[in-house]
Parts: structure tokens; sequence; C-alpha cells
């Protein structure tokens, strides 16, 4: 999955690769200082990506079928 965002130092849309498989829209949302992602995986996992201040990013997989349907 790819981050893009505001750099409001630089001026400039910045973006980095977090890695995993998003294999359907992602869905995210904050709260508290977190933020929180979770998309269908290539094996049709849930992935999920989240974020705190205190330490960056992290992924995982949280298995299951979540096969969206198509």
């Amino acid at each position: 999955m790819y981050h893009w965002w505001w750099d409001q130092r630089t001026g400039k849309v910045t973006w980095e690769d977090l890695g995993g498989e998003a294999h359907a829209d992602p869905v995210g949302f904050a709260f508290a200082d977190q933020h929180q992602y979770f998309a269908q995986s290539g094996t049709n996992t849930l992935h999920h990506w989240w974020w705190t201040p205190q330490d960056g990013w992290h992924r995982n997989d949280w298995g299951g079928s979540v096969k969206y349907p198509g």
C-alpha cells in the first residue's frame, strides 16, 4: 500500500511504500493518535496497517476470508 500526504514543512506531496498487499479499496480511520487501515490481500485475507506517533508504521495479516465479490 502506498501512503501520500502533504508535507507542511517542504510544501510538497510526499509518499512512501508501506508494503503488504491491497487488492481492494482500503478503508481507514483515525482514532485518538492512531491511524488504522484495512484491505483485502492477494490471498483474500484481511491485511492491516497502523501508525502511532510513538513507533511509526506496522502491518500484519489478520487471516480469515474477506473475498470481495466481483
